[in-house]
């Protein structure tokens, strides 16, 4: 019953854009606690389900397991819902999107969907909670499910080894303890979860069974629930479906429900309540993650990843529970200190110094009570060589700054920091992904809810604000001080050069890179190694580093006080007030009748509020401005301005410059803005990545500072036109062109996916140029010509479109008067340039000629096995398009939505990544399929042409139910959302530049002002949104739709060429031969099981074995049977190795059918297609 839920009453602080949300903490009777989120203006529902169970609980004998139950959990169906892959096509059918990940301590599982109603009038999202929950009580582990998610967990790892973020995360497994679990292989691949638990008669189905029964556990689990409705209603639906999650045996004492004495129970169960920490301390039983010393602190791989390295600084602590809140807040503070890059900092002087290109500093969690702060830098030539004095400065010269600085310094820096920290926290915007949200607060109520303070639970990162609230005015005096003494005691136990690890990728011989970087290193007693699972070499060394400092000709200096703070926020005791404020007002919003809004999308649609020849600008309101009102607090502003020159003419050298332009700007700007970066403002300057002569301005932030930002923005660009010299110096231009330079290899090396796509653009984009284009015009390119351009780009005829977003209209007045005072009509006169006649060219995207299909085969990137088709087929231009092109175009993607993955990835097994659907260019919509895969492309486009005639066929076997789902999706999704997510070029900057999160939905709209306001202005129209509309008819017959897609798509190649469709299809080959694939295979999965049975044999000597062998199964016996025999261990190999197991061992596909077909989840969002038969070198954008 209801009645028995335990509900805590706990005043969350909250943020200014989230008090209209209703929340509350429960416990259901089995032990689970939940957070419900009540939102009347959410048209999404989301829940996220967490375990407190990860590969850390792994058995030795098969690495990979709790992420195989991870998989198998929802795919192979429970008791109640037995159909296999049910959860995943219910996803699909309601238009919804899920997820689900494995750390080492927790397991996650999140979905979220629209408020729709299945057939039977029920929400779609009961219905989902409903199988959803189920897997979690009776899951049924299908054995053919259970051969289908170990094929994908396979796909799953092969992304992952060519992945350089996986890459150097597992070489730091390779430097941690070997007795602790985080050293240990945790995605699994088909020799841990297949191939040697049958030679070793390990039964996973009974591994998995066991696995779930010891972890999946109600006091184990915690939910977040999110949605419309009433709290009380969701309370009633975490009953319904999660109450009957078995518990522990013996279950916690009861809590009662008065709300006095509950809080004061709720105290006394929060001191005992920290669930990472009671299941996994225990476990780990003080064993440290990392040594301390100098041993083994530094580890090379071979790599040809792009130059870089990463510094780890593992945090070893046994604190106790309160002190561990401590050592996590010190950390972060560590981590602004060593990120800084204002000038005077250790980023500024790496990349002044033209040693460092890019440098990013973070956090890691490696287990509880074991975490780490992460330097990672992307290097120049010269600053790989300096890797030693790098390390060095940080170790000598940073941290002895720190320690040295007089306390009031250092205590204004870190009580500036918790105002930034709460500021930003206040004006956190409101999350684009409901179940990531979702999933962030289930994850969160596994930590110490005690010491970081319950109602901080929204905040993420503990704070001193818990501590700080709870003084009186005598000891908030004596408590900066004493937070700085603890925070040089972490500093002094911490940050010291035994305890940093050094992670080194190189394609150069290990015993030459060593000698180069380090005067002091002894390597270990093995000259080399192979990763048995990620399949590359390295070399762990322990290297000495020097322990006196080195000098260098630059002024280190400690961070100022940041400008950018607001005076009325520079007092602690404010901001709490005001957060009081906030949280009072959403703590009463369970007393408020629930509103849906209303026509929210007309209410906040851009307005176009001045025009003239040179400039557009629009504006639109993001919230009602009661908001400020009730807390006296600014809403966040946002503003993009995009300034196009008419009359360049785009060309690869153009091109080139501009990016420069734009790359110096940023340059010159971040050590002088970044202190505003970090107060929740961001500034973005971006050169147009189609290859227009154009580039954006992007600020957000409260009005005060984005006028100060826009100042030294348009300070800057009157400088670089009337006094050239003192901002474009050769140090300048030379650290752009590397930069860009540098760029553009990283292309050539990204995925087959990301090869093909780029491919697709340089065909049909007519302003996006080949990787030797841009090689080209860098090396044309000098200072003359460079000085010209920008010239030429601000004094000749230009037109800037403006977009502003806030909630005041006062603030969108100002900022439409600066900038048409400031950058439509800047200080800078005209030249003769000016009076250059200008040809407008608008960079229309390349349509193809009716029957026109075009063939590329490209490259792929070096070391990558697998082969990756892209079929496009073009659809309708963008400009001027019909409600009825469109919405036949989208059915077809919902078609492709509900039948890609299930056809292509899991009954064929075609390739491990399956994606496709709508794609967006410049001007022209179509649709596409992506497959990569280790087979043939051949084969591959074979299966994709199949697949073509397979959807015709399902349309056909399912129409009404098809056509009935569809009319009820359609009217709950964002049509401009729906569009973003498929615009390549969109997705592409969003990958490309660093806009922060909460920014993404005003970037959204400038697509909308710019790209898409007619096209949203018909879809409005024919989705209304004031109301539900169940028998929404869209405005084409099936009739229609079936003639469409035959024209279109068809069912044969031939009839769709003989129809006028045009379509591109492009190959990207893997360069690696077949038999060095092969070989490569064989080795790693002989390597790995003869360890297993401890037979070793060197790295060398069992390649050669296996070429001389040639695939030949009895002469590869033989060869090794007579190794075994020298050592000594020739019956040790015989009774390890019967006949039929080393036979199985060795079972790789023939190369006509798949080579390791495999399946995984697919991730990728980009929307790809294809490129020119003669293009035949690899692009890059």
């Amino acid at each position: 019953m209801i009645t028995d839920v335990k509900k805590f009453w706990v005043p969350f602080y909250v943020p200014l854009l989230h008090m209209n949300r209703a929340y509350k903490l429960i416990q259901l009777p089995n032990g689970i606690n939940v957070v419900i989120i009540s939102d009347a203006e959410e048209n999404y529902n989301s829940c996220s389900l967490t375990v407190a169970a990860g590969s850390h609980n792994d058995p030795a004998t098969v690495p990979g397991l709790a992420h195989l139950c991870e998989h198998m959990i929802l795919a192979a169906g429970s008791s109640n819902h037995p159909t296999p892959g049910l959860f995943h096509s219910l996803i699909a059918k309601y238009n919804g999107d899920m997820n689900a990940y494995t750390t080492g301590e927790q397991t996650s599982f999140y979905f979220q969907v629209p408020q729709v109603a299945n057939s039977e009038g029920t929400l779609a999202f009961e219905e989902l909670l409903s199988v959803f929950s189920s897997a979690f009580k009776f899951p049924l582990f299908t054995s053919s499910v259970l051969n289908k998610e170990i094929y994908a967990i396979q796909s799953e790892h092969e992304n992952n080894k060519t992945n350089p973020g996986k890459v150097l995360y597992q070489a730091t497994r390779l430097l941690a303890n070997k007795n602790h679990p985080f050293s240990r292989f945790c995605t699994g691949d088909m020799n841990t979860l297949k191939t040697f638990p049958s030679t070793e008669n390990i039964n996973i189905r009974k591994e998995l069974i066991s696995y779930f029964n010891d972890n999946f556990y109600g006091e184990n689990i915690t939910l977040c629930v999110r949605g419309p409705q009433s709290l009380n209603h969701l309370v009633k639906l975490c009953m319904q479906n999660f109450n009957d999650i078995k518990p522990l045996p013996v279950l916690p004492t009861a809590i009662g429900n008065n709300r006095d004495s509950d809080t004061e129970l709720f105290e006394e169960t929060l001191k005992r309540l920290n669930i990472l920490y009671d299941v996994w301390a225990p476990r780990y039983t003080s064993l440290p993650c990392f040594h301390i010393g100098y041993k083994n602190n530094v580890i090379l791989v071979n790599s040809d990843m792009e130059q870089s390295f990463r510094i780890v600084i593992p945090l070893i602590t046994n604190d106790t529970r309160e002190d561990a809140i401590f050592t996590e807040v010190f950390t972060n503070i560590c981590v602004e200190l060593l990120g800084n890059e204002e000038v005077g900092s250790f980023c500024h002087f790496l990349k002044e110094i033209s040693w460092v290109r890019e440098c990013y500093v973070y956090r890691s969690e490696f287990a509880v009570g074991a975490a780490g702060i992460v330097l990672e830098f992307k290097c120049f030539d010269t600053g790989f060589s300096q890797i030693e004095n790098i390390v060095n400065v940080l170790f000598q010269t940073l941290i002895p700054m720190y320690l040295n600085m007089p306390s009031d310094d250092l205590a204004r820096f870190i009580k500036e920091q918790t105002i930034i920290e709460t500021i930003d926290f206040m004006y956190t915007w409101k999350h684009l992904s409901p179940m990531e949200e979702s999933s962030d607060l289930s994850m969160q109520l596994q930590k110490d809810l005690h010491n970081r303070g319950i109602k901080y639970l929204l905040m993420k990162s503990p704070s001193f604000l818990h501590n700080y609230e709870e003084m009186s005015k005598t000891e908030k005096l004596h408590y900066w001080p004493l937070i700085v003494e603890k925070f040089k005691v972490f500093l002094r136990r911490h940050m010291i050069l035994p305890n940093a690890k050094v992670i080194i990728p190189t394609s150069e011989p290990f015993t030459k890179t060593v000698r180069n970087l380090f005067k002091n290193a002894q390597q270990m007693e093995v000259t080399s190694e192979t990763d048995p699972y990620y399949e590359f070499n390295y070399s762990v060394y322990s290297v000495s580093f020097p322990e006196s400092r080195v000098i260098f000709p630059y002024q280190f200096s400690f961070p100022g006080p940041n400008e950018f703070i607001p005076p009325k926020y520079r007092n602690l005791d404010t901001l709490l007030e005001m957060l009081f404020g906030i949280s009072e007002r959403a703590n009463f919003s369970p007393l408020r009748p629930i509103v849906r809004l209303k026509n929210s999308r007309a209410r906040s649609a851009p307005k176009l509020v001045h025009q003239t020849e040179d400039v557009e600008i629009w504006t639109a309101n993001i919230v009602d401005g009661i908001f400020s009102k009730v807390v006296n607090a600014d809403i966040k502003s946002y503003v993009t301005i995009k300034i196009v020159n008419q009359c360049i003419r785009p060309t690869p050298i153009s091109s080139l410059h501009l990016g420069m332009m734009v790359e110096i700007m940023n340059m010159f700007l971040l050590p002088r803005l970044y202190s505003c970066t970090k107060l929740g403002f961001s500034f973005h300057l971006q050169a147009a990545l189609d290859g227009s002569m154009s580039f954006d301005i992007v600020v957000t932030g409260i009005m005060a500072g984005i006028i100060k930002i826009l100042e030294k923005v348009t300070d800057l660009i009157e400088i670089i036109v009337t006094k050239p010299g003192y901002i474009l110096t050769n140090a300048f231009i030379r650290k752009a062109r590397v930069a860009i330079r540098s760029r553009y290899e990283a292309a050539t090396k990204g995925s087959s996916v990301k090869i093909g796509t780029t491919g697709l653009l340089v065909d049909l984009e007519p302003h996006v140029w080949s990787f030797e284009e841009r090689v080209d015009a860098l090396e044309e390119s000098d200072i003359e010509v460079f000085f010209q351009f920008i010239n030429t780009f601000f004094r000749t005829h230009k037109h800037t479109k403006v977009f502003a977003q806030s909630s005041s209209t006062s603030n969108i007045d100002k900022i439409a008067r600066y900038v048409v005072q400031r950058i439509v009509t800047p200080g800078i006169p005209e030249g003769n340039d000016a009076l250059v006649e200008c040809v407008r060219d608008d960079g229309h995207t390349r349509m193809l000629k009716p029957g026109e299909e075009r063939h590329i085969k490209l490259i792929g990137r070096d070391n990558d096995p697998n082969n990756c088709v892209f079929s496009y087929l073009e659809m309708a231009p963008l400009e001027g398009i019909s409600l009825k092109q469109y919405r036949m175009i989208e059915f077809t993607d919902y078609l492709f939505q509900l039948t890609l993955v299930p056809e292509l990835r899991n009954k064929r097994q075609v390739g491990y990544a399956v994606d496709g659907g709508l794609v967006i260019l410049n001007n022209v919509v179509g649709v596409n399929v992506v497959v990569v895969s280790s087979t043939s492309p051949e084969h591959i486009e074979q299966e994709i042409e199949s697949y073509y005639a397979h959807v015709r066929q399902y349309l056909s076997d399912n129409v009404d139910q098809i056509w009935r789902d569809y009319s009820k999706i359609i009217n709950d999704r964002d049509p401009l959302m729906y569009l973003l997510d498929h615009d390549v070029w969109y997705n592409i900057e969003r990958e490309n530049s660093d806009i922060p999160e909460y920014s993404r939905d005003h970037v959204a709209n400038c697509q909308r002002v710019f790209k898409y306001k007619d096209l949203i202005e018909l879809l409005v129209v024919d989705t209304p949104i004031s109301g539900r509309h169940p028998d929404y008819t869209p405005p084409f017959s099936m009739q229609e739709y079936l003639q469409f897609l035959d024209s279109s798509i068809g069912t044969y190649k031939h009839k769709r060429h003989h129809n006028g469709t045009r379509s591109v299809s492009v190959w990207v080959y893997s360069p690696m031969d077949k038999r060095d694939v092969f070989q490569r295979q064989v080795k790693y999965q002989l390597e790995s099981f003869l360890k297993l049975k401890g037979l070793v044999i060197p790295e060398r000597d069992l390649a050669d074995i296996i070429r001389e062998a040639g695939g030949k199964q009895t002469t590869m016996f033989k060869l090794l049977y007579r190794r075994f025999k020298r050592q000594n261990e020739a019956g040790k190999f015989v009774n390890s190795v019967a006949t039929e197991t080393f036979k199985s061992i060795l079972h790789i596909p023939s190369k006509t059918t798949a080579q390791a077909k495999t399946t995984s989840k697919t991730t990728s969002k980009s929307r790809s297609a294809a490129v020119t038969e003669t293009t035949a070198t690899i692009p890059a954008s």
